[in-house]
C-alpha cells in the first residue's frame, strides 16, 4: 500500500568531514554509513539528490553532503514522537530499499506494503558556509542568498588574501562588503600601514562601485581621495620616468580617465576640478567636464589652448550646447578663429543676436585690426543688416565703422544709401559717421552725410576742397525745390569756384570743413548765420555770375 505519511529529511550545517577531505566523497560516505549502522549491517540503498547522498543503512536513513562528505541529517525509522516505525504501524516492517524516479527525480522508501516519499527541504540553505570552509570562494557567492551572507565569504576572502600578503585581492573584497564590518576608516588605515597604494587605490575604485545613491557623502570622500592617490601616482611616474613618457605614467593616467569617465556622477565636482587644475591636468579637466556635459567648462579650458577654438566651435554646434554660451565666449573664439567663428554665427539657428554680439566684434572696427578679421566680421554685421533686417542703432553704427576703415569708398557708400528705416531715416547714427569719414578720409561719404545733417553749403565746400566739380554739382542739386534760394546760394559757390578758379579756394574750404565736422549737430540758427555770411561774401560776384549760375542750375 501507498503510505500516507512523509519523511521529512531536516537538513542541518554539515562541517568538512575527514572523510570528505581524504579520501573522496564515495569512500567516506560508505565508511560513515557503516558507522552509523553499528557495524551490524552495512548501505542497503544509495540515492542521489542536487546536494545530497540519502544512503539506508539498517533502519537510519543518512543525508551526507555531496560536496564536504559531512552528514547533514540522520533519521531512524522509529519516530521519537511516535514510537511507532516509519510505517505508522506499531510492529513496522522492515523498508527493503531506496529508489528514485527517473522522470520527477522524487525519492522513496519502499517496502512489500508500503511506500514512502522522502523529501529535503531547504536542501541549499548552508551550501554557502560549505564552500566557504573549503575556500572555494567563487562558488560560495553564487550560493548566498543575503547580504550578509555575501559580506561573510568576502570577509573571510580578504582576511585570507590580506594573511598571505596579496593586499590588492583583500582590497577588492574589503570594498565589497556592505555591512559596515569593518569599517571604511579601518580598511583605509590598514591598506595605509602595509605600504600597499596600489591596493589603497583598488580599494577606494572598488568601493566607489559598491555604494548606493544613499552614500554620497562616503562616495564623494573616497572620490576625492582617490583622485588625489591617482594624481599622486602619476607625479611619481613621471618622476621615475624623468618626464618622459612611459608605461608606468600611461597606466597611471588611464586609472585616472577611468575614475573621472566611470564616476562622474558622485564626484564632487568643485573638488574634483581644483584637484585638476592644481596639477595642470588640463585634458583631464576638459574630459572631466565634457564627461559631465558641462559645455561651460569645456568651452573655457578649449579656449585656453592654441588650437582650441575650432574644437570649441564644435561643442557649441551641439543641440545640448545653450545659445547663451555663444554670447558669452564670442569675443575669445572671433579672435582666435574669425572666420570660422563668423560661419558659426551666420548658420546659428535660430539666429543669434546682433545687439548682444556687439562687444565681441567692436575690437575689429578699429585701425590696427587685423584686415582677416576685419572681413569676417564685416561679413557678420552685412548679413545682420542685410539678412537678419536688424535695425538696431548700434549694429548700423558698427557697420559705418566697419566699411570706413575700407581703403576705398564704394561699400560705405552703398551702405550709407539703403541703411534706411522704413520712414527713410537713416538708421546710424549720422553725426558719428560723418565724424568718422573725416577721420578715416572718407570725402565722398562725408559730403553725402553733411547732405543728410541738412548741411549742404558746407558739402558743397568739402566736394570742391577735394576737387570734385561733378560732386559739388550734385550737392547744389540736392535741397527741396521748393527752397531755390539755398539752390541758388549752393549754385553761386559752385560757380564762384568754377569762376576765381581754385587759388584761394582750398584753404578756404578746407577751413568750412573742418568748421562742419566740429559742428555737424549744430543749431538751425547757426547755419542761418552761415548762409548769411556766403550771401554777404558772394554779393559782389552776383551780377557777373548770377545768370550763369542760374542757367547751369537749371
Amino acid at each position: 500500500r501507498v503510505g500516507s505519511s512523509q519523511g521529512l529529511l531536516p537538513l542541518g550545517s554539515p562541517t568538512v568531514g575527514s572523510a570528505g577531505a581524504a579520501g573522496g566523497i564515495a569512500g567516506g560516505l560508505l565508511a560513515a554509513a557503516a558507522g552509523m549502522a553499528g557495524g551490524e549491517e552495512g548501505p542497503r540503498s544509495l540515492a542521489m539528490s542536487e546536494w545530497h547522498f540519502l544512503v539506508l543503512a539498517g533502519d537510519r536513513l543518512h543525508a551526507v553532503n555531496r560536496v564536504s562528505g559531512a552528514v547533514a541529517a540522520e533519521v531512524g525509522f522509529r519516530s521519537p514522537l511516535m514510537s511507532r516505525d516509519v510505517s505508522g504501524d506499531p510492529g513496522g516492517h522492515a523498508i527493503d530499499g531506496l529508489v528514485t524516479d527517473p522522470v520527477t527525480h522524487a525519492m522513496y522508501l519502499y517496502s512489500d506494503e508500503s511506500l514512502y516519499e522522502v523529501q529535503l527541504r531547504q536542501e541549499a540553505r548552508d551550501m554557502w558556509r560549505v564552500y566557504l570552509e573549503l575556500q572555494d570562494w567563487d562558488a560560495a557567492l553564487r550560493q548566498a542568498s543575503s547580504q550578509a551572507q555575501r559580506d561573510a565569504v568576502h570577509r573571510a576572502r580578504a582576511e585570507a588574501a590580506a594573511a598571505a600578503k596579496d593586499w590588492e585581492t583583500a582590497a577588492v573584497h574589503w570594498a565589497k562588503i556592505l555591512g559596515g564590518s569593518p569599517p571604511f576608516e579601518d580598511i583605509a588605515l590598514r591598506l595605509v600601514e602595509a605600504e600597499a597604494p596600489a591596493a589603497l587605490q583598488t580599494f577606494l575604485a572598488t568601493r566607489l562601485t559598491t555604494l548606493g545613491r544613499s552614500d554620497r557623502a562616503q562616495a564623494a570622500m573616497a572620490g576625492a581621495w582617490l583622485t588625489e592617490l591617482c594624481l599622486d601616482s602619476i607625479s611619481r611616474a613621471l618622476l621615475e620616468a624623468g618626464g618622459k613618457p612611459s608605461p608606468a605614467v600611461a597606466a597611471a593616467e588611464e586609472r585616472l580617465k577611468a575614475l573621472l569617465a566611470d564616476h562622474v556622477e558622485v564626484l564632487d565636482v568643485s573638488t574634483t576640478v581644483s584637484l585638476l587644475a592644481a596639477a595642470g591636468r588640463l585634458d583631464d579637466l576638459l574630459a572631466y567636464a565634457q564627461a559631465r556635459g558641462d559645455h561651460e567648462a569645456v568651452l573655457a579650458a578649449l579656449l585656453q589652448r592654441p588650437d582650441g577654438a575650432r574644437r570649441a566651435l564644435a561643442v557649441l554646434r551641439k543641440p545640448s550646447c545653450p545659445a547663451e554660451l555663444a554670447y558669452r565666449f564670442a569675443p575669445g573664439l572671433v579672435a582666435a578663429a574669425p572666420e570660422e567663428t563668423v560661419d558659426h554665427l551666420v548658420s546659428a539657428r535660430p539666429p543669434l543676436d546682433p545687439r548682444r554680439l556687439i562687444p565681441a566684434l567692436l575690437r575689429f572696427a578699429e585701425p590696427g585690426a587685423s584686415p582677416a578679421g576685419v572681413r569676417a566680421v564685416t561679413r557678420y554685421v552685412a548679413f545682420a543688416v542685410d539678412v537678419l533686417r536688424s535695425q538696431d542703432a548700434a549694429v548700423h553704427n558698427l557697420a559705418v565703422s566697419l566699411y570706413s576703415l575700407d581703403a576705398s569708398e564704394a561699400g560705405l557708400l552703398a551702405y550709407l544709401a539703403r541703411a534706411r528705416g522704413p520712414s527713410g531715416r537713416p538708421l546710424y547714427d549720422a553725426p558719428h559717421a560723418l565724424r568718422l569719414a573725416s577721420e578715416r578720409n572718407k570725402p565722398r561719404a562725408a559730403v553725402k552725410l553733411l547732405c543728410e545733417l541738412g548741411m549742404y553749403e558746407d558739402a558743397v565746400k568739402r566736394a570742391l576742397a577735394t576737387g570734385d566739380l561733378e560732386l559739388a554739382k550734385s550737392v547744389a542739386g540736392s535741397p527741396p525745390e521748393e527752397d531755390a534760394g539755398a539752390r541758388r546760394r549752393l549754385w553761386l559757390e559752385v560757380a564762384r569756384h568754377v569762376i576765381c578758379g581754385s587759388s584761394a579756394a582750398p584753404a578756404t574750404a578746407n577751413g568750412a570743413t573742418a568748421s562742419a565736422t566740429a559742428t555737424a549737430t549744430a543749431t538751425a540758427t547757426a547755419n542761418g548765420g552761415a548762409r548769411a555770411g556766403t550771401r554777404g561774401a558772394a554779393a559782389g560776384a552776383a551780377g557777373a555770375g548770377a545768370g550763369a549760375a542760374g542757367e547751369e542750375g537749371d
